[in-house]
């Protein structure tokens, strides 16, 4: 399936397939777009000083690539964050077709 990451910042910027650039982040690419390619990875990062304060992590259920859409298959979502060389997840959430959820919420301090 074909499923879209997005990133708000503490200013309200967003970050997604839609907005690849905005306040200070980026998205590398929009991986399965149209479905093509077996890439599932996307990123979103700061290229530098990245805002302090709340951010938001979503993901989107956007395709299911062909699988039958009158009994579409439950996916797992997969999240992590990397912020000065530490690691933290990953973060995981069970997402039904089309749904767009919440994944993980942090504090940049």
């Amino acid at each position: 399936p074909d499923l879209d990451l997005a990133v708000t910042d503490p200013n309200g910027n967003k970050v997604n397939v839609k907005k690849k650039k905005s306040g200070g982040g980026v998205m590398d690419k929009d991986s399965r777009s149209a479905c093509k390619g077996g890439e599932t990875i996307e990123n979103i990062y700061w290229v530098k000083d990245p805002p302090k304060g709340t951010y938001q992590v979503n993901v989107n259920y956007y395709s299911t690539c062909g699988a039958p859409k009158d009994n579409p298959p439950q996916i797992e979502a997969m999240v992590g964050i990397s912020y000065n060389g530490q690691f933290f997840g990953p973060f995981k959430k069970t997402l039904t077709f089309k749904e767009n959820a919440a994944l993980v919420q942090f504090v940049l301090e």
